[in-house]
């Protein structure tokens, strides 16, 4: 089965965006997790919010979908504009090793599989866009996680290093869009 994944780029009142610095690569993304049982993925993307970062918030509109079918078995994520309604950060201890809101010109370089191209087309106010991107999954589909955080930890490399280099940047990826949102 293909994965389901929600995320949302959350502003704060002075437009800063939330994210978070994953503790398995150590890059930065948006608050988002897999879809479970009996939940739509907006309700997916606001418990993966309150979760992850301890923030409240509500979802504001449907920025895109977003398909990777390549990866694995495809992972498909739905990602949610958001503003922050309450809460106190507090990162999620075993995923979360840093978060906070940021200036968008003043985001991290560093971002995980292609969440800075969502948070681009937030600010840029897309809304519904529906876009494929061509990567493939550079491990076996069914490696288990736990084997490729050994072949991380075994590499010698940074673990953001690591990520680079087997999962690349958005900047080697290929978007295409359907007719109904941006041009391809």
């Amino acid at each position: 089965m293909p994965t389901l994944a929600s995320c949302a780029v959350v502003f704060d009142a002075q437009g800063h965006i939330l994210l978070t610095q994953r503790e398995d690569y150590e890059v930065w993304c948006l608050p988002g997790g897999h879809v479970e049982q009996n939940e739509s993925m907006a309700e997916a993307a606001i418990r993966e919010i309150r979760e992850e970062t301890g923030i409240l918030a509500e979802l504001t509109h449907l920025v895109g979908l977003y398909s990777r079918p390549q990866w694995r078995t495809g992972v498909h994520v739905a990602c949610f504009a958001a503003r922050a309604t309450g809460g106190q950060l507090k990162g999620q201890p075993e995923e979360v090793i840093d978060l906070g809101f940021f200036a968008p010109d003043q985001l991290p370089d560093d971002f995980f599989a292609n969440h800075e191209l969502f948070v681009g087309d937030a600010l840029d106010g897309v809304r519904g866009t529906v876009a494929s991107l061509d990567s493939a999954w550079p491990f076996a589909p069914d490696m288990p996680r736990e084997e490729i955080y050994a072949l991380r930890d075994a590499s010698g490399l940074t673990r953001r290093d690591f990520y680079v280099e087997h999962f690349g940047t958005s900047a080697s990826v290929t978007l295409h869009r359907d007719d109904a949102g941006n041009a391809s």
